[in-house]
């Protein structure tokens, strides 16, 4: 068996008896499927990754996940402890993967910056070593031209295993937070299940993040004014609008409790997400 880009434990919010289903967008196709077996890869992660992942952020964020699966509400200490365990989900999946990714031109950009100046500023100094400091741009140039073609998962899992998520972080606990819950009508969920409007953040004041938590219980995270209950029942266009998100979010798989036709084409549609307002949700 792999390593998990979604925990299991998460997975089985949308399992019953241990067993859900499975929509391969990329195929065309749906099959049942397991928690255990589903959303992994072999050597994944390495072993010391592996192990903070269960023992710093699955483990701590089980007990509130259940408490709040159980419609229980939680603490203001746990939201930090969920909030770790979400952002960590968003860095560890394989959109996660594709974000560092794209940000690595970047990162390259700033770094070929600060070590050209340095050998500049050797040679300035000793303009002997002129020569070796042009070689040295060169090889400098080379390494960071295929570490952006070919990105090693080392910069992936650095950002996985780093907390170092300070305003991120900061922004969702700044939210206000409401679990919608549906008896009628379920939530899926996906590959990619934290939602948010890339364009706006976190930080705007209209900004609003979402993810599933079972086939019964969504959070949504927004600015909207204070909530005096943590659990709100959820209406069927609220429900359709968060499945809407997932759908948009989703690479390849979307998951679900049981078999549901028309989950395919919403996966491969996309259609575009829009805000949810909680007065009329």
């Amino acid at each position: 068996m792999g390593d998990h880009y979604l925990p299991q434990h998460y997975l089985k919010g949308f399992a019953v008896n241990d067993r859900l289903w499975v929509y391969d967008l990329e195929l065309g196709r749906s099959r049942p499927g397991q928690p255990k077996s589903e959303a992994n890869v072999n050597g994944l992660w390495p072993s010391e990754l592996e192990r903070h992942l269960a023992e710093k952020i699955e483990g701590p964020a089980q007990d509130v996940v259940d408490r709040i699966r159980q419609r229980r509400p939680i603490a203001h200490s746990e939201r930090r402890v969920l909030a770790t365990y979400l952002l960590t989900m968003w860095k560890r999946v394989p959109a996660g993967k594709e974000r560092v990714a794209r940000n690595l031109p970047i990162v390259a950009k700033g770094t070929r910056a600060r070590l050209h100046a340095r050998f500049d500023l050797a040679a300035a100094f000793t303009p002997e070593l002129r020569t070796e400091a042009e070689a040295a741009k060169r090889l400098a140039d080379e390494i960071l031209n295929r570490y952006i073609a070919d990105p090693p998962d080392h910069f992936w899992h650095h950002s996985v295993r780093e907390e170092s998520t300070p305003r991120m972080m900061g922004a969702l606990l700044d939210m206000t937070w409401t679990f919608l819950v549906s008896d009628s009508d379920l939530f899926l969920t996906c590959d990619d299940p934290l939602f948010f409007f890339t364009r706006k953040g976190i930080s705007d004041p209209a900004a609003e993040l979402s993810i599933p938590l079972s086939s019964t219980i969504s959070l949504l995270a927004h600015r909207q004014g204070e909530q005096r209950d943590q659990f709100r029942n959820a209406r069927p266009s609220t429900v359709v609008q968060l499945n809407r998100r997932t759908a948009y979010n989703a690479r390849r798989f979307m998951y679900s409790e049981s078999a549901i036709p028309w989950v395919l084409k919403l996966g491969r549609h996309k259609p575009d997400p829009a805000r949810i307002r909680i007065r009329q949700a």
